[in-house]
């Protein structure tokens, strides 16, 4: 989870609605996972990416949700910490889909990214893998402005 202080509060993004603030510096704890997405405004031929820090499928669905002719996703990145890629190191690297799996009440969540490699969050006794319901929550072809 993301968390910051008041000082650190920049004045408004226009595009982004009177529901979203913006902070010059964030603290993060760094055992979850996190989206890194490229967005980007669109206003006739110009265009303005920027990057916005993203914690939890929740948020990046309703980001994905707010998508328009002004306003679209170009890309995710997901953020993994050594606990979740088990690699000794946070990565960052293209997300493909997240999946939501759920099985006798059970629930886990596997991230799919660049080169087939997949991480697996959620009940450690549900087997990801074998009799599972599967409920696609995001794939690439949701991001309206990698088209």
């Amino acid at each position: 989870m993301f968390r910051t202080y008041e000082w650190a509060e920049v004045p408004l993004v226009p595009l982004l609605g009177e529901t979203f603030r913006t902070w010059m510096c964030v603290e993060y704890d760094m055992s979850l996972g996190w989206f890194n997405v490229l967005v980007e405004e669109r206003k006739g031929k110009r265009r303005v990416p920027f990057i916005l820090m993203v914690v939890g499928e929740r948020a990046l669905c309703s980001l994905l949700t707010q998508q328009s002719k002004t306003f679209v996703v170009r890309s995710v990145q997901f953020v993994s910490s050594e606990k979740i890629n088990q690699s000794g190191r946070q990565r960052m690297e293209p997300l493909l889909k997240i999946e939501l799996l759920s099985q006798h009440g059970l629930e886990g969540l596997l991230y799919e990214v660049e080169k087939g490699t997949t991480y697996f969050v959620g009940d450690t006794t549900l087997q990801p893998f074998t009799g599972t319901s599967r409920q696609v929550i995001f794939d690439t072809s949701m991001c309206m402005g990698s088209h």
